[in-house]
């Protein structure tokens, strides 16, 4: 949602992230409309962003899988299918490597590159949806449209659930339906 908190506090411990908090509430509609009235209790405590990508999973004898190939922020839970599916592409790659006893870099690039293909449209439909969620009246229109259009709700529930192909809510006609009322 936020690309950086400011870290340094005047005040007692949690002062400005309360604050930023109310603030970020406020600055969305809806959200302020819910909340209005309703006092923070305990908290808020925070951390991230979390993300870190690895400019390579492959080296000479290793290949980098799950969280080690690049960990991204916990939207949806799509790490963990994204370690599964990585797990299959590196076993297939290291199964042929080891046959032919060559485990160096070249030999290993194949899971690079189909680590790549596997998870590109997931990738980018992910920033796509944090770019969104730093935009609260686009995110409260988008909201809005999901709720009067509940297959394509559900189309997107599917993808981010990892259930649907990514493809399916990039292409132009996903968009124009999201967009067009």
């Amino acid at each position: 949602m936020v690309d950086r908190v400011e870290t340094r506090r005047p005040g007692p411990a949690g002062t400005r992230l309360a604050g930023f908090f109310r603030d970020l509430l406020a600055s969305h509609p809806l959200t302020a409309g819910r909340t209005a009235g309703a006092d923070i209790v305990a908290g808020p405590w925070a951390t991230g962003p979390l993300a870190c990508r690895a400019a390579r999973s492959v080296g000479d004898g290793v290949l980098l899988v799950g969280d080690a190939a690049g960990f991204y922020d916990p939207f949806t839970g799509e790490g963990i299918g994204m370690a599964l599916r990585g797990a299959e592409l590196a076993a297939s790659v290291l199964e042929n490597a080891l046959r032919l006893g060559d485990v160096g870099r070249r030999a290993l690039l194949l899971y690079e590159a189909r680590r790549r293909r596997a998870f590109r449209d997931r990738l980018r439909l992910d920033r796509l949806l944090q770019a969104l969620l730093t935009r609260p009246h686009l995110t409260d229109w988008v909201a809005g449209r999901l709720r009067r259009d509940p297959a394509l709700a559900d189309l997107l529930a599917r993808v981010t659930g990892d259930t649907a192909d990514a493809a399916r809510v990039l292409r132009p006609g996903f968009v124009a339906r999201l967009i067009l009322a």
